[in-house]
């Protein structure tokens, strides 16, 4: 795909937030216009181990014991579940899309330690987590949006917002004529088996921590929030970025990366 190797770094940092130890996988909502590839860029991540991609899906479906995804989260096995189209899942009858949003805001974050539903009643040693990767076309989003902030869940995630320039667009359609789209790659990663233990330096920290409030405004200039979602998720992805990088602890590098990162944690559709 032309030009969009700035968001596949991002979705890269995001999956390696999973093998973090001590911190939650970040979550994800990547946002753009029909036609901008949402969609194509999560399915070139097909493959890697940890992911879960899921065209439909509703709350009952990840709770059912007959389904196998609620063994696959109490093992550990799902680290992100993916839906490359939030379309089809939010398409259903209100009640069914916030319970199905409910869930994901506990899976997220607390973790679920009990679920009850009209055909199932479980109390879980341990609480299950899982991070979530979705893709949703803009106009969509200003439908859901309200309500989701209502629900908690667009803080529970990092919005990704991307739109392309004209050159960006001369691009994409001289690929199209050569066909270029036929010779695409899976993106495969080296994730770890385990998690690892990756240090944050005081330094980083701080910066880190002086970045939030502008990521903030940006993200939610219409809500008050106090950002400490937003401070955690930036920690993690600079620890995602030095972890896929080899570190054992965080850098000037890693806080660099997720400077630049930040030009797209918004709904404004940074131009590409």
């Amino acid at each position: 795909m032309i030009g969009v190797e700035p968001i596949e770094q991002i979705l890269e940092a995001c999956i390696w937030s999973a093998y973090v130890a001590g911190e939650r996988p970040v979550s994800m909502l990547l946002i753009g216009h029909v036609e901008s590839g949402k969609s194509s860029i999560l399915e070139r991540f097909r493959g890697n181990s940890g992911l879960h991609f899921l065209n439909d899906v509703t709350g009952w479906a990840l709770t059912s014991p007959t389904r196998g995804i609620l063994a696959r989260l109490i093992n550990n096995q799902i680290k992100h579940i993916l839906v490359p189209d939030m379309l089809v899942p939010t398409g259903r009858n209100s009640d069914t899309v916030e319970t199905f949003i409910t869930f994901l805001n506990v899976l997220i974050e607390e973790g679920a330690v009990s679920i009850q539903t009209y055909a199932t009643k479980l109390e879980l040693p341990q609480p299950i987590r899982c991070g979530f990767i979705g893709a949703i076309a803009t106009e969509e989003l200003e439908r859901r949006r309200r309500q989701w902030l209502r629900l908690g869940f667009m803080s529970r995630l990092l919005p990704v917002s991307y739109s392309y320039s004209a050159p960006t667009i001369a691009d994409i359609k001289q690929s199209i004529a050569r066909r270029e789209h036929r010779n695409e790659q899976l993106i495969l990663l080296n994730l770890p088996d385990k998690s690892v233990e990756i240090n944050l330096t005081p330094e980083i920290a701080n910066k880190l921590m002086l970045l939030e409030p502008s990521v903030n405004q940006q993200l939610h200039t219409a809500e008050r929030l106090y950002g400490f979602r937003l401070q955690k998720h930036l920690q993690t992805f600079a620890l995602a970025h030095a972890l896929a990088c080899g570190r054992d602890s965080t850098t000037q590098e890693d806080y660099s990366f997720v400077a630049e990162s930040s030009r797209y944690f918004n709904l404004n559709h940074t131009p590409i």
